[in-house]
């Protein structure tokens, strides 16, 4: 675990939270090394915080892996529904045919 003080004023805060969304605890040794080498003991760190609320803070504000995923599939999503619609809205806008009085049929 990962622990770490920052002031905010005159008030010294304890913070735990590294990211955004914790790290999944399965890393292979390289991860977990070079993770704990970002976090070393005593050592100085730019910590984020919110204003609002000065106890929610993180190291790392980026966004995780699954964010731009989500983002990506959205897009993907959003251009497919446009095109179908577009699709659909030029089908509707075609004019309709129609008979000349020679090719009408007539009855007797």
């Amino acid at each position: 675990m990962v622990s770490y003080l920052y002031r905010v004023g005159k008030r010294e805060v304890l913070g735990t939270h590294v990211s955004l969304v914790e790290p999944v605890s399965a890393f292979n040794e390289a991860d977990a090394r070079a993770y704990a080498e970002r976090y070393r003991l005593h050592g100085e760190v730019v910590v984020y915080y919110n204003p609002e609320r000065v106890t929610e803070s993180v190291l790392d504000q980026s966004a995780p892996p699954s964010a731009y995923l989500s983002i990506n599939l959205g897009l993907a999503l959003a251009t497919a529904s446009a095109a179908l619609l577009v699709i659909s809205l030029r089908a509707n806008s075609r004019p309709q045919r129609t008979l000349h009085p020679a090719e009408v049929p007539q009855s007797n």
